[in-house]
């Protein structure tokens, strides 16, 4: 099997590695490429050694040039296109996998692979369970609308959840067969990532351990990003969505400071803004010098993370198992724009291992130091079932693949 993985952004190559991983495991003679289509995006991917050198090790990379300069572009196409062609042009029945149903630009690539026997495949490029999510069900449905004429380069759709708003709609809405539409189950359930990721958080804990001389828990943040008025989820300025984020950190800082003093704390950087100026701010501010700005896959942190803390809400909520995870967002900055209708006394994840503190230091201060409200049944009800929902079935792919 010759198999290309195309990756625009991080979240999809942190569930198309560990296909990637499984596939090879069942099939060591399979050739597998990851077509990485912006160097700047496969520069912050590989910013973790040990990453980098598993996808070296297993597998091959091509990235693909870009130039803001139109013109320039037209050469730097061609030149991205000769390089794709002399990767397969002699390789038998290529199957290439792509995270848009748009393919952006790649539609020559995709009718050459035609012409090769090969096939296109769609593969979702994210696991987290849509329903929870605030982003808008009719903006996964006008991106589908909007792409439908490129459906017919697809030989067959595969995703990771069952709870996602495209296997849904294409499932009901669409006259697709049912025969083209592929469930394969989460990326965390597959034997191959397990292993690998269970090594890394050994790896990582031993390295901690030989930097800080001793140190008591490990936590992550998850990190979003500054917010301008152009946003349309909130009913308010986006400098109060900025400053209220600038605030829970801060809060969350002083509580570990208070409650685990020799913690250590990761900042999981968002893809799109490393650096946000809220983080900025609050790293002026505070005297902690154990506050590490990680890339660390976010299943290796789950491993070794005592809990989760979000500021704002994220994919991350669902995407991650195993983990305890404390949600700070305001959820009234989202009333009013058809995304809640009324006030959130609850995180959207709650099921999902999953608290939500509302301006409340005493409660958050509580739930740092015992596991009490993570322990109740309804706790991680959802959770459990989403993960029944969703074993893994990667040999159906494998079937798809070589028929």
């Amino acid at each position: 099997m010759n198999l290309f993985f195309f990756v625009y952004h991080e979240i999809e190559f942190h569930n198309y590695f560990p296909t990637a991983m499984e596939l090879k495991k069942k099939n060591k003679d399979t050739n597998i490429f990851f077509i990485f289509t912006n160097k700047k995006n496969y520069e912050s991917i590989i910013e973790t050694k040990y990453l980098h050198s598993k996808l070296k090790k297993k597998f091959n990379i091509l990235v693909l040039r870009s130039s803001g300069n139109k013109i320039l572009q037209k050469f730097i196409t061609l030149q991205n296109y000769i390089h794709f062609f002399l990767k397969f042009i002699f390789l038998k029945k290529p199957i290439l996998f792509f995270p848009k149903f748009s393919m952006l630009g790649l539609k020559v690539p995709a009718l050459f692979c035609r012409l090769l026997g090969g096939k296109i495949v769609y593969l979702s490029p994210d696991r987290f369970c849509h329903s929870v999510s605030l982003m808008p069900k009719k903006q996964f449905e006008d991106a589908i609308f909007i792409s439908k004429k490129n459906f017919q380069f697809f030989n067959f759709f595969v995703f990771f959840n069952k709870d996602n708003f495209n296997y849904e709609f294409i499932k009901k809405k669409l006259k697709i067969k049912k025969n083209k539409i592929l469930h394969i189950g989460l990326p965390i359930l597959f034997e191959s990532w397990k292993n690998f990721i269970n090594k890394q958080a050994i790896n990582i804990t031993k390295s901690l351990k030989k930097k800080y001389s001793s140190f008591t828990s490990i936590y992550t943040i998850i990190g979003d990003k500054n917010y301008n008025d152009n946003n349309n989820l909130f009913n308010t300025k986006s400098s109060k969505v900025n400053d209220y984020q600038y605030k829970s950190l801060k809060e969350i800082i002083n509580s570990l400071k208070k409650i685990d003093p020799k913690c250590i704390v990761f900042f999981k950087k968002h893809p799109r803004q490393p650096l946000p100026e809220y983080l900025k701010k609050v790293l002026r501010e505070k005297k902690f010098n154990r506050i590490i700005l990680t890339s660390i896959n976010v299943d290796i942190l789950a491993l070794i993370s005592k809990r989760f803390f979000f500021t704002f809400p994220s994919g991350t909520l669902t995407h991650i198992n195993s983990v305890n995870k404390i949600d700070l967002t305001n959820y009234n900055f989202f009333l009013k724009k058809n995304l809640l209708n009324r006030k959130q006394s609850k995180s959207i994840a709650d099921g999902f291992k999953t608290i939500h503190v509302n301006n409340n230091k005493k409660f958050l201060e509580e739930l740092l130091m015992n596991e009490r409200n993570f322990n109740k049944k309804n706790a991680s009800i959802k959770e459990l079932k989403n993960i029944e929902s969703n074993i893994s079935k990667i040999d159906l792919l494998i079937e798809k693949i070589i028929k």
